[in-house]
């Protein structure tokens, strides 16, 4: 009887496993495709992973591949020690270029995200320079930019020789490493600049094999479209496990699921939101996330309709209070609140808990960010990689994640102890005493609220902060879409390329010199941004250097000279007016930037006059052909009134302004009224507008709505007193 009861058991077991499998891991649906891996472990935080990688690498003799969202030399890939022992450089920029000249025949392929403006504080400047410029040769570099406008490259994979790939939510980047003690102050958790920062939770997952094989390929795929070039094919080297990891899975089943945006060239690829949902309409007893951002509505829902529908189920979500920042925390944290709305409006929301990790020394609280995406459905699937749950990660940006499906008994245990873990993890206790509490209370919620953690615990996260400002939906949307809604930007410089070749005897009567100009010009006002050089254009960069000049006796005259030469560059003139009120005071920066204002915009507007007023007002293009026209019929009105409704970059007007029939006294006095207000306006706010810029508080940010309205009050009287006159006349 026994052996029968055994001989059911093992069919049940089967039975089970084979119903998950079909339900859950389907090629073409909900993942990419299956694989074998020989081993597989999920590394938690950065300490841990950089140290298993930095073995990885060590070990390589072929090929490595580095895909991030962001990728910054000056990482230090360090495990808990915070030293690197090996005699080999801590930074990843040494580092890749120590392994390159040791290595004979080793090719390094490093591929960054050619990120937003959005992110230009965050990102080490100029990167190709960075990791390009100042490695070997057999170092390559490339900054990707075939996303569509809007998306982003976002996953985060390392693969080394193809045997070894590690796959997640970390890139090699600032503000990442972190050991798994959370403390709330740590001396080692610093980035280049000084600035300490939060305590800080991530997950990554290494694999072997035919799993490496597998995510290597996708690496390869990634580098071919972004740089137009083949990487060196696969070679049968297998690079050895890292000594430092011990497998958690010998020989599981694996899938790779993926996000990609759509295209011209091809349709959008949802896997793992297909993977998401079909794993939580399959869970019964427990769900387990932890999860940087909870915005995806579609994901609530599941989880909603899936806890009324089990009434044995419990679902645990460990995400973020704090969302990062002002803009994060007015478009992600009003997509949290809406998402823990759809869970509390729930019959089931008391088998519901959303929490935050927190860590604790004496009477100081550190919020630990969690960073991981993760996802663990009872004992059957463990589920993690670079998607968070918000509408990007399920259908605008680029993602890569990786899941295991229990097909036994030790995987089961072993997918339930990771869980066990890891909540462990955020109270400082054993995953025994999880364990042990779990088995005790025979709920997962009532053992997280009554395990005492040891500097450390799971706290509720407030469901309503943060307060809307305006409409909650408009809030939201502004940095989470689900779809894309232009194509990608090698299609649209396609379409352009088709443009100009159907207009070739457009073209044929424009000066040289004149499409050189207008190359340059273009050039000049993208850099400020649309590149990593927009980084000079924050006012906390540059005031420093403008306190050195201020308090130097020279800066009468070397501040009209730093406006005249930047803004003929069209660097941002606004930036340039600011910081000088900011340095100067009232009356000495109103005098400076006034006069650097005028002699910039008399030296464009006699380039703008070489250039010669068909040509440049041709290449402008009809639009500004007609603010040509207009600045030439009625002079300083014209000039003014493009002056406090500035519809181009101020340099660009000018050059206009040259290139029309404009004359040269109407040009200046136009100028001059147009300018003046807002000039007065800026630099007699000084030290207030210093405040404004550098704590974007909701006051603060007020204060400068007011500004601006203030700005915009005193440009329409003076352009009302000035027609006014000229009607008289």
């Amino acid at each position: 009887m026994a052996i029968k009861d055994s001989v059911l058991q093992v069919l049940d077991n089967s039975t089970s496993a084979d119903r998950r499998q079909r339900s859950l891991l389907r090629e073409g649906e909900t993942i990419w495709k299956t694989i074998r891996p020989g081993r597989a472990a999920v590394l938690v935080d950065g300490a841990n992973y950089y140290r298993a990688l930095r073995e990885a690498m060590l070990g390589a003799r072929h090929t490595i591949f580095i895909i991030g969202w962001d990728i910054d030399s000056r990482t230090r890939i360090v495990g808990e020690t915070d030293s690197a022992d090996d005699g080999a450089p801590e930074t990843l920029g040494d580092l890749l270029g120590y392994l390159s000249e040791r290595r004979d025949g080793l090719d390094i392929y490093v591929l960054p995200w050619d990120y937003s403006l959005l992110f230009l504080r965050e990102r080490e400047l100029l990167p190709m320079v960075a990791l390009g410029w100042r490695t070997p040769e057999s170092v390559h570099v490339c900054v990707d930019g075939t996303a569509p406008v809007g998306s982003s490259h976002h996953q985060k994979l390392v693969v080394v020789d193809d045997s070894i790939a590690f796959c997640g939510g970390l890139d090699l980047t600032l503000r990442r490493w972190d050991t798994n003690s959370h403390d709330v102050e740590n001396p080692a958790r610093v980035d280049p600049a000084g600035a300490h920062y939060a305590p800080y939770h991530d997950l990554q997952m290494i694999v072997d094999s035919e799993a490496a094989r597998a995510l290597g390929a996708l690496a390869r795929a990634r580098w071919k479209a972004a740089a137009a070039s083949e990487a060196k094919p696969a070679a049968d080297h297998d690079t050895p496990w890292p000594a430092c990891v011990t497998p958690d899975f010998e020989t599981p089943r694996l899938a790779i699921a993926r996000t990609c945006p759509p295209s011209f060239e091809r349709d959008g690829i949802r896997e793992i939101e297909r993977l998401y949902r079909r794993a939580i309409g399959a869970a019964e007893r427990t769900i387990y996330i932890e999860n940087q951002y909870l915005h995806s509505e579609a994901i609530a829902r599941a989880l909603a309709e899936r806890v009324e529908q089990q009434p044995d189920l419990e679902v645990v979500i460990v995400s973020n209070q704090d969302s990062g920042g002002l803009i994060e925390e007015r478009t992600m944290g009003m997509g949290r609140r809406k998402f823990i709305e759809i869970l509390q409006n729930s019959s089931a929301a008391p088998r519901i808990r959303v929490l935050r990790s927190v860590a604790i020394k004496g009477d100081r609280r550190a919020e630990v960010h969690i960073h991981a995406k993760l996802e663990i459905i009872d004992d059957c699937l463990l589920h993690l990689g670079s998607a968070n749950l918000n509408e990007r990660s399920m259908g605008l940006d680029t993602e890569c994640d990786v899941a295991i499906e229990a097909t036994n008994d030790r995987e089961r245990q072993q997918i339930t102890a990771i869980r066990n873990g890891l909540i462990a993890h955020h109270f400082g206790v054993s995953a025994d005493t999880v364990r042990d509490a779990v088995e005790r209370h025979g709920s997962l919620i009532a053992a997280i609220e009554r395990i005492e953690g040891t500097g450390h615990m799971l706290e509720p996260i407030d469901p309503n902060l943060p307060e809307p400002l305006f409409d909650a939906d408009f809030e939201v949307s502004l940095a989470d879409a689900a779809d894309p809604s232009m194509p990608p930007t090698y299609a649209a410089f396609s379409a352009a390329a088709e443009f100009h070749e159907s207009h070739d005897d457009e073209k044929s009567g424009i000066p040289l010199r004149v499409v050189i100009a207008a190359l340059v010009m273009l050039v000049l006002a993208g850099l400020w941004y649309l590149t990593p050089a927009a980084e000079l254009t924050n006012i906390e960069t540059l005031e420093p250097y403008f306190e050195q000049v201020a308090q130097s006796g020279w800066a009468p005259l070397a501040i009209p000279l730093v406006i005249i030469v930047a803004s003929i560059f069209f660097f941002p003139i606004t930036i340039l007016i600011a910081l000088t009120g900011m340095t100067l005071g009232p009356f000495l920066g109103f005098a400076c930037a006034v006069a650097g204002c005028l002699i910039s915009a008399a030296t464009s507007f006699a380039i703008g006059t070489f250039l010669g007023e068909n040509g440049l007002r041709r290449i402008m293009g009809k639009r500004l052909n007609r603010l040509s026209k207009a600045v030439a019929r009625k002079g300083v009105l014209s000039v003014a009134g493009l002056r406090l409704l500035p519809v181009a970059p101020f340099t660009a007007i000018n050059l206009i302004a040259g290139a029309s029939h404009v004359r040269f006294g109407d040009f200046l006095l136009g100028t001059f009224f147009g300018m003046v207000p807002g000039i007065a306006l800026m630099v007699a706010l000084g030290d207030r507008l210093r405040e404004v810029w550098q704590n974007p508080s909701v006051e603060n940010m007020t204060v400068l709505g007011l500004i601006v309205a203030g700005w915009l009050a005193l440009a329409f009287g003076l352009q009302y007193l000035i027609s006014k006159r000229r009607k008289r006349r």
